[in-house]
Order: C-alpha cells, then structure tokens, then sequence
C-alpha cells in the first residue's frame, strides 16, 4: 500500500495525475497559439544507419550516425477559426556526423548557412504544417524539420483513454516520384491531463506499410520490400494551444534484391530516426 501511495504521489508531482476535468469528460485537444506569442524551441534529431550485404550479420556492412540540433524561434502572426500562421526563424544549427560527411570547415559553413533562415507556415488545429509561398531559398533539411507538427490531434472532444488514428502517405525514400507507395498508419492515445487539465499527455504507435516495387533492368527486375515502425509521445499545453515536448522513433528496414541474373546477395538497409522537440521558456 505504501508503494502504490508513493507510485501516486510521484505521479502528481509530475503532473501526470488527471486533477482538472473529471474522469472520463471529453476535452479539446488542439494547436492555437495566440497572435504574438513567440515560441522558443529545440529540436534534435539523430539517424542512424546501418547496411549489410548478405543474409548474415556476419557479412561485411557499413554504419552511419549523423545529429542535427535546432534552436528556433516561432512567431505566431495570425490565429483565427481555421488555424494559426506562423513565421519561424533559425537561430542555430549543430550538425555532427560519425564517420565525418564533410570536412571540419564546410561542415561549419553548412551550419552557417542553414542559421537565419526563415520559413513561413500555416498550421491547422489538427497540427498538420504547411510551408507558405514565398518563404525563400530555404534549404530542405530546414523546411523538413520546422515542419515536423505532426497532423496528428483530433477535431473533437476526446476523453482519456480514448484512441484515434491517422494515416500520412510518404515517398519512398530516394524515390520522390513514388508519391504514396508508403503509408504510415499511427494510433493515438489519450493517457492522462496534468495541472489541472492544461497539459495533454498522448502516446502514439504506428506501422509503416509499402507496396513492393520494380525496377526493369537489363539483367532482370530489382524488387525494394520496406517495414517499419513508429512509437513516441507528444505532450500538448491545451491553454497555450502548443506542443510542449515530443518524442518519436521511426524504425525502417528495407531489402534491395539485385535482379537473379547478377547472381548477386541482397542488400539490407536500416534506418533509425529518433527525433525530440521541446518548447523552452526561455531562449
């Protein structure tokens, strides 16, 4: 009894106790900063990668871990019925890579480069961002990573405990022309309100699905398969219509099949993208 009452009470230091709305009452769980608020945020991402030729781990492979941290600031031009806009503005870029892509000094002039960018974007309530016309000459691994809101909080009242889904097509990686040949299927879940009903604490797991492809070549067809997975969390502050921390790890495998001809092993490839984001407050 003592453990579960010491369980309880770590749990309400933490926030994560429901001590505002009832158990069980629906509530709106959506992105609506204020106009003029400005959003001071860090957003690290980390992938890592690891490839092998041959069904065996033991055959030769190669690794790859590259890290990019953002500090950004957002600034909330216009909110109204229909979502908020947003101007977003790069103050910092670290990027760091195992083995080294770049040399020392033009990875720093990379880093130069992507800082001061602004990027301009319209975000609906559901969190789903869109960059807006005339944001510029902004590089994409900004627009990718200003962009991460993910479209995922539902229109309607929820209560805890409740689930819902969402299912995002992607290109295929490397493979932009194949719009929506993969589909990442993610289910969320509402598990508890902190302080009082401000704070919204969702977990999220999801499945990425692919259609086999082909590639007819002279020597035969070369067939891609894909699998992965998703799991993280977001943390959403309803009274400040903001995410204030999240979490997520996207896990792929795919499988590169030379066509039989070559006589050649197939190729596996392995991704693990972790990326975190929280909301400071203060630069």
């Amino acid at each position: 009894m003592r453990r579960v009452r010491l369980t309880l009470g770590l749990l309400a230091l933490l926030g994560v106790v429901p001590s505002g709305p009832a158990t069980g009452q629906a509530v709106l769980v959506q992105i609506g900063p204020k106009a003029g608020d400005t959003l001071h945020m860090r957003l690290e991402q980390r992938v890592e990668v690891t490839g092998s030729i041959g069904s065996s781990a033991a055959d030769s492979g190669m690794s790859a871990i590259s890290s990019m941290t953002v500090h950004s600031r957002t600034i909330v031009q216009r909110s109204d019925a229909t979502g908020t806009t947003v101007l977003t503005i790069t103050d910092s870029v670290a990027l760091s890579s195992t083995p080294p892509q770049l040399p020392p000094a033009a990875e720093a002039q990379l880093e130069r480069a992507l800082s001061g960018q602004q990027v301009r974007m319209r975000i609906a309530h559901d969190g789903a961002a869109e960059v807006l016309p005339g944001a510029g000459d902004v590089e994409p691994e900004i627009q990718a990573l200003v962009s991460q809101m993910p479209a995922a909080l539902p229109s309607q009242r929820i209560a805890v405990g409740e689930r819902w889904t969402h299912t995002m097509r992607l290109p295929a990686p490397g493979r932009p022309g194949l719009v929506g040949s993969v589909s990442l299927k993610t289910t969320f879940r509402l598990d508890s309100l902190g302080r009082r009903g401000r704070l919204a604490f969702i977990s999220m797991r999801g499945e990425l699905s692919h259609a086999e492809e082909a590639d007819e070549l002279p020597g035969g067809a070369l067939h891609r398969t894909m699998t992965g997975s998703l799991e993280g969390y977001l943390v959403v502050d309803r009274d400040r219509g903001w995410l204030t921390q999240s979490m997520s790890i996207l896990a792929v495998h795919s499988v590169i099949e030379p066509p039989q001809a070559t006589g050649a092993p197939p190729m596996n490839l392995r991704m693990r993208i972790t990326q975190r984001m929280r909301t400071l407050d203060k630069p």
